[in-house]
């Protein structure tokens, strides 16, 4: 379970996210952070990383296994468990990190709340399958009692809201920086002041140094410059509108 969650973490410092703490849970120990923000390729990209890691394990008990097979004994419990990790992982459900990816990739094409509804359609159908899985298995004679407590947690986790989805950038502006000595491109976002956080955020990535302009009709509303930019990916409420990020941040408007 560390070493699944430390490689969440790893990805998402490497990323530019923050993280506060780890937990155990009902599915093992679960990084949280102060999520608002991660869309699209990152989520996918953080999502990945704790069973890619199970995997590598996985391979390289494999690979010592060819050169010192006397160990084989002594580690193929530890090889199986990261494989069931990896693959339980992996299943198209929520809050699994499987889950997580569907609505990465899918978040490039369709909004996240549509992209989280089919994965919590998609938990529904797996939730109850295992739980069936169960039912048979008691027909049957066969003990699957932890089949059965692992669909109640799939269950319960179409319960869990998505306050909790993403991470929130560490200091955009610190990046910024950093890149600006090398030598940066620079882009100009343009939104109506209608447009949220969350939507901003998914026009971003860390390989540009970015402003905003921000509309109303056919008037420049607000110009924000990447300082901005990071005082509202990190203190607002990823649905506030930019209008109201400019009204109650005070940044300088134009009018």
């Amino acid at each position: 379970m560390l070493l699944h969650e430390i490689s969440h973490y790893l990805v998402a410092r490497k990323l530019k996210y923050k993280c506060a703490e780890m937990q155990i849970s009902a599915f093992g120990a679960v990084l949280y952070g102060d999520f608002s923000q991660a869309v699209g390729k990152d989520l996918a990209l953080i999502a990945m990383a704790g069973p890619l890691a199970n995997v590598v394990v996985c391979a390289s008990c494999a690979s010592v296994w060819w050169f010192f097979p006397e160990i084989y004994g002594w580690t193929l419990d530890f090889c199986e468990a990261n494989l069931a990790m990896a693959l339980t992982n992996l299943l198209p459900a929520y809050p699994l990190d499987g889950g997580r990816i569907v609505i990465g990739v899918l978040g490039k094409r369709f909004s996240y709340e549509k992209c989280l509804k089919s994965v919590k359609n998609a938990t529904a159908i797996i939730a109850s399958a295992l739980f069936a899985l169960f039912l048979i298995g008691l027909a049957v004679g066969t003990n699957l009692f932890s089949v059965a407590v692992f669909a109640v947690f799939l269950a319960s986790g179409m319960l869990v809201g998505d306050v909790q989805r993403s991470y929130v950038k560490i200091s955009y502006a610190e990046m910024a920086r950093t890149k600006a000595e090398r030598g940066v491109e620079k882009k100009t976002l343009v939104f109506t002041q209608n447009a949220t956080v969350a939507q901003v955020a998914k026009k971003m990535t860390g390989n540009f140094l970015y402003e905003i302009e921000v509309w109303n009709g056919d008037r420049l509303f607000a110009s924000i410059n990447f300082f901005e930019i990071e005082e509202i990916l990190t203190y607002s409420p990823s649905n506030q509108t930019l209008g109201e990020c400019v009204k109650n941040r005070r940044l300088s408007s134009k009018r």
